[in-house]
């Protein structure tokens, strides 16, 4: 579902990804380390086809550069940096971008209560902690039943109990056949058993650090 050759990015002289290649297919999870500033962003937007690129870049069958809009379509994307709108409460936030998708506004009620927040859905968005406003966002990504998750830095502001929450749906939605990139800079997370480890460092991704069994 996500095929990457040779892909390099630059801004100016300063080269942030140099002839990355990756490979995730439907069912698989793929954890890519990197400190930040690594270019984990860098690639996500390469991905998304907002940011230019050398290489390749396959998403469901698509070129992002060409096929922007439908790559754009199969991809639920979770950005490092939330960007919701603070007077919305919970509710309204997921009906707003169902709306802005052309998802069903019922799967919002039901991704409140996977993500443990039914109990704050009326509550605004500048009223949430860092860690349920990240539980938001990832239900937010999941409107709409994507195919393909890309999840930039998700447990950047949660606790242990919503970081095992957020890896235990992980896994479930890989077993349901999603394809699944997530990225984060902490490699003592509980992400034991998701799939590949990779590691982007100087604009390299190095080889496999871990597969599940």
């Amino acid at each position: 579902m996500i095929q990457v050759r040779d892909l390099s990015k630059s801004y100016g002289p300063t080269r942030v990804l140099d002839g990355v290649d990756l490979d995730v297919g439907a069912g698989e999870v793929l954890v890519l380390l990197g400190t930040n500033g690594a270019g984990k962003s860098t690639l996500f937007r390469c991905l998304l086809g907002v940011e230019s690129y050398a290489g390749t870049i396959s998403v469901n069958g698509n070129d992002p550069l060409e096929k922007g809009r439908s790559v754009r379509q199969c991809i639920g994307y979770m950005p490092q940096s939330d960007g919701l709108h603070t007077d919305l409460t919970a509710r309204e936030t997921l009906d707003f971008y169902a709306g802005l998708r052309g998802a069903d506004t019922g799967d919002g009620a039901r991704l409140l209560d996977e993500v443990g927040l039914a109990e704050a859905a009326d509550l605004r968005v500048d009223e949430l902690s860092g860690g349920m406003r990240q539980r938001l966002a990832f239900a937010i990504a999941l409107l709409g039943d994507p195919p393909v998750l890309l999840l930039d830095e998700p447990t950047s502001s949660l606790d242990g109990w919503s970081r095992e929450l957020l890896v235990e749906r992980v896994r479930e939605l890989a077993a349901a056949g999603k394809t699944i990139l997530l990225s984060t800079h902490a490699e003592r997370l509980p992400l034991e058993g998701l799939g590949q480890r990779r590691t982007l460092r100087n604009g390299r991704l190095e080889g496999e650090t871990g597969v599940s069994a």
